[in-house]
Formats: C-alpha cells, sequence, structure tokens
C-alpha cells in the first residue's frame, strides 16, 4: 500500500492500481512493432520504449543497439522514425505534446479523407442505361 499525505496533514491509503492509473505512460504517441503487439498505438515493449526515450533524448546510436538485438528491432525505428526525430527536437515537454497533438490530428484527417474516397472505379452499367 502506498499514502499520500493531504493538505489537513492526515494520509489517505491507497493501492497499486492507483499508482499505476494516476501516472499513465509518459512517452508521446509511437506505434509498437513488436510481435505481440504490432500495429497497436502506445503499446510499446519495454525494449522500444527504453529505445524510444534514448533516442528523444539523443542517445540514438544507444537506440540502435538495443533494437538490434530484435529481430523486429529495426522496424521500430523505420515506422516511428520522423516522429522520433521531430519529438527530439524539441525543446520541451509542452513542445513534444503540440508536436504530438499536431501529428495525431493529421493522421486522423488523412484517415477520415481515405474513408471519403471511393476506392472502387465507377461501374459502368448503371450509367449505361440511361
Amino acid at each position: 500500500m502506498f499514502y499520500d499525505k493531504l493538505s489537513d496533514g492526515t494520509y489517505e491509503e491507497f493501492g497499486n492500481e492507483t499508482v499505476l492509473i494516476s501516472h499513465g505512460r509518459l512517452l508521446p504517441f509511437l506505434v509498437a512493432t513488436n510481435p505481440i503487439n504490432y500495429g497497436k498505438p502506445c503499446q510499446l515493449s519495454c525494449v522500444e520504449a527504453v529505445a524510444a526515450t534514448m533516442y528523444i533524448v539523443g542517445f540514438k546510436e544507444a537506440a540502435r543497439f538495443y533494437l538490434n538485438k530484435f529481430s523486429w528491432g529495426h522496424s521500430f525505428l523505420e515506422l516511428n522514425g520522423e516522429l522520433l526525430d521531430k519529438y527530439a527536437s524539441c525543446k520541451d515537454g509542452k513542445e513534444v505534446i503540440e508536436v504530438q497533438t499536431l501529428y495525431i490530428k493529421e493522421e486522423q484527417e488523412k484517415l477520415a479523407h481515405n474513408k471519403n474516397v471511393d476506392m472502387l472505379p465507377p461501374s459502368s452499367s448503371s450509367d449505361d442505361d440511361s
């Protein structure tokens, strides 16, 4: 159990699940390439999370070193490389959040646009009957 000191000097007891929920993930948006969670956003393996952290703070070669221990590791940088570079160029956490928000918005707009585009050619049978 954990205890949190309240402003009135008393303590509130809470369990591990509260700690996990209240502290959430601290890495910005990235997509997993590990075999268990491939293609799932924000479902990184431990090595992906550590490598992303190292990459963002400037230890790119160390990130590559650890990812290269896995047959799928290179895929993480291939898929997320552009976004990791953007995060790495940010001066603070606020800017990282802005980059993340813009990226997600742009990807959602692309998805919405692609849903509105007809993927099949028009059928000539309905137009020829008139």
